[in-house]
């Protein structure tokens, strides 16, 4: 085996030091997130414009299960489609 390529030897920082951030993530300022108010889970409906302070802008395309557990079917641009739960999900209607 060849002993560069033994993930035993390659060091953690290395490959941290490597990466890129992707171009569609937006930089969050911790000022942002503890700014961030989301709006009553039970309020969000399919078709309504969101955002959730990690994917930004989406639209709700389906909210299923009953009121304690509702689930959300979302469609972040950059991100793709994401299902949450809302009771953990933090999103703010914006439309």
């Amino acid at each position: 085996m060849d002993e560069r390529w033994d993930p035993r030897t390659v060091k953690k920082e290395t490959i941290a030091s490597r990466a890129k951030p992707a171009p569609h993530l937006k930089k969050i300022e911790s000022s942002e997130v503890d700014n961030f108010i989301s709006d009553d889970a039970a309020a969000i409906q399919a078709g309504m414009q969101v955002e959730h302070q990690r994917f930004g802008p989406g639209k709700v395309l389906l909210v299923e299960g009953n009121a304690s557990d509702l689930k959300a079917t979302v469609f972040f641009q950059g991100f793709g489609q994401k299902q949450l739960l809302l009771k953990y999900a933090k999103l703010k209607i914006i439309g």
